[in-house]
């Protein structure tokens, strides 16, 4: 996330792996994409995104967002954050995995590992015409867990 406090600009690169189980549904193992807001007319403020949240995925409790940007395609709308939450990446997949899931999503993906001490892992969930990425990384001290969330909603 880059953001230019004088001007307003805002961009995001995200890039994702894509789990061996799943990759016969996407072009290629690596996928991404670039949000960019020039800041020319003022940032888009829905109900979630005034409080640092993507709408309809919270922080943990004890958890903070940040900037939560939008971007429109012909294919939807993508809204996408970052936020911290307390607690190691198997406490964040828990929480997610039953908040979601009582709210009407279904886990499509689930995995998690550890390398040089760094815990990961990622969650892929459908509700509708909605998809939501959860991306999980931490230190390995399991204190806070950065957490990347991207929710698309299809045209119809």
């Amino acid at each position: 996330l880059a953001v230019n406090k004088a001007t307003g600009e805002r961009a995001l690169l995200i890039l994702a792996r894509v789990p061996p189980s799943l990759r016969h549904t996407q072009p290629a193992a690596v996928i991404g994409f670039l949000s960019y807001d020039p800041g020319l007319i003022g940032p888009v403020k829905e109900a979630g995104e005034r409080t640092g949240e993507v709408p309809g995925i919270p922080t943990m409790p004890g958890g903070r967002g940040g900037a939560v940007l939008s971007a429109k395609d012909t294919g939807g709308r993508t809204l996408s954050g970052v936020y911290t939450n307390p607690g190691s990446v198997a406490d964040g997949m828990s929480f997610y995995g039953e908040i979601l899931a009582a709210d009407g999503w279904q886990i499509v993906h689930s995995a998690s590992g550890e390398k040089n001490r760094v815990a990961f892992g990622s969650m892929i969930l459908r509700r509708g015409r909605e998809e939501a990425t959860l991306l999980f990384s931490n230190r390995g001290d399991a204190v806070e867990t950065g957490v990347f969330v991207s929710k698309v909603v299809a045209h119809r």
